[in-house]
């Protein structure tokens, strides 16, 4: 199964000079409309490529990745040539000269759980995981000048929960992950609970306090929070933020 980061903002598109297909010969080849890198033996490359001054990465199937790349508990962007973004700026986001994330605006560091018990029955090395792709939304959604109020901030955030929820819940909801932020960002196994949890650990990286609507219940769920000196709500699944009360299904 092919594994792909999510991509969050648009890169250059790719350049047909750049990838040049050459096949059963050492160079740029394709496979299953997947580029490839073979090397003269016919292996193909797998992990980092330096190729006409720029990197790239290959996954263990020998695929060329994209979109953002956790390393040494920092990200990446391999933009959608493949190349790793090194000493630019795409949009709003910034990246030093050995290609990483560099925000100017910071997360909250180390925040706690809140009470929330985002991990139980999971590993530290899972949870650290976890908390490295929200604190990586976090990041994302505060670094965006677009996010001038509360509401558009958590809006963002919500909407970044549901692109990494790309498959109908509950379909493998078992185990002991599905309820939680590891299930979301890294199994992709998860519920209505793990999306909620999900959520709220971005919001703890965003410096935002919240509350577990219908925790533990066999119900739908949701975050409640402060937003812009109001009550508001935020459900990931779905999108549906806003002041107020909210009145989603709850049986």
């Amino acid at each position: 199964m092919k594994r792909k980061w999510i991509g969050l903002f648009a890169a250059a598109a790719i350049g047909s000079a750049a990838l040049s297909m050459t096949s059963f010969a050492a160079g740029w080849a394709k496979e299953d409309e997947e580029w490839i890198y073979q090397k003269e033996d016919g292996s193909k490359t797998v992990g980092w490529l330096e190729d006409n001054g720029k990197w790239y990465y290959f996954q263990e199937d020998g695929w060329m990745m994209t979109g953002w790349i956790p390393e040494n508990g920092r990200w990446r962007y391999l933009t959608s040539d493949g190349s790793l973004a090194v000493g630019t700026q795409i949009g709003s986001y910034r990246f030093d000269a050995e290609g990483y994330y560099a925000p100017s605006v910071p997360t909250v560091e180390n925040p706690g759980d809140g009470g929330h018990n985002y991990y139980k029955g999971l590993t530290e090395e899972q949870a650290r995981e976890a908390d490295l792709h929200a604190q990586l939304l976090a990041s994302l959604v505060l670094n965006n000048p677009a996010n001038d109020t509360d509401l558009k901030k958590v809006t963002e955030a919500a909407q970044m929960i549901d692109l990494y929820c790309m498959k109908p819940p509950y379909e493998e909801a078992v185990g002991i992950d599905y309820r939680s932020s590891y299930g979301v960002f890294v199994t992709k196994n998860y519920s209505c609970a793990g999306e909620t949890r999900a959520l709220g650990r971005v919001l703890d990286f965003m410096g935002y306090t919240w509350t577990h609507a219908h925790e533990n219940e066999n119900v739908h769920q949701w975050v409640i929070v402060n937003m812009d000196g109001q009550q508001g709500y935020a459900d990931a699944q779905g999108v549906y933020v806003g002041y107020g009360e909210y009145w989603a299904l709850t049986i």
